[in-house]
């Protein structure tokens, strides 16, 4: 009878073990399922800087960014991914690279940064949110990239704009300042004509 209910108790054992296994498995599916639906960048990583999770649309930018195979695969450290092609993509590597290693070695709870990858003829302008999550038993660090290239742009073309038309109006005083010393300086000289014309 005592190996029965040992046997009773394992059997117990092996379907809550297997019911927590399967709700697992459906958790990470859900978690999957909602992070892909999210259009921005979204990195989630251990707290050793390793990639836990990465979104369909992170791993598009990683591809776009032509990072080395492997580099964004889970237990990947990230940092040394985006060190090691500093090079090819400019300061906006070490920049994301460094606020990630802040956040991690816990000198700040989250930060914000806007990195710059260069990509091509026109660099890629994101703002990055680099945050410590650590709610639950796994602490986790969390980076979300927002591509923020065409509102750069549009800021950029506002102020050149807005430039342009303080120098019209600034010409544009001017000439209506010329014009009125020319009126001052005319009607003097005018009188001073009239007069030798009148005394002649």
């Amino acid at each position: 009878e005592a190996l029965q209910l040992a046997n009773e108790e394992l059997s117990r054992e092996v379907i809550e073990r297997k019911d927590a296994e399967r709700s697992a498995r459906l958790a990470q599916g859900e978690l999957r399922s909602i992070l892909d639906d999210i259009s921005q960048v979204v990195v989630l990583l251990d707290e050793h800087g390793g990639v836990a999770n990465v979104n369909r649309a992170a791993r598009q930018f990683f591809e776009a960014l032509r990072l080395p195979a492997g580099s964004v695969d889970v237990g990947a450290p990230i940092e040394d991914s985006l060190l090691a092609v500093e090079d090819t993509l400019g300061l906006g590597a070490r920049g994301l690279a460094e606020a990630n290693g802040r956040v991690r070695e816990r000198q700040m709870h989250s930060t914000v940064v806007q990195v710059e990858f260069e990509t091509g003829e026109t660099p890629l302008t994101y703002q990055a949110l680099v945050k410590w999550i650590d709610e639950s038993d796994v602490a986790r660090i969390v980076v979300t990239l927002e591509d923020v290239t065409e509102a750069r742009r549009r800021e950029k073309r506002t102020l050149e704009q807005n430039a342009a038309m303080g120098h019209v109006a600034r010409l544009e005083t001017m000439g209506e300042l010329a014009a009125a010393m020319a009126h001052e300086l005319n009607q003097p000289l005018a009188a001073v004509s009239n007069y030798i014309s009148g005394t002649a």
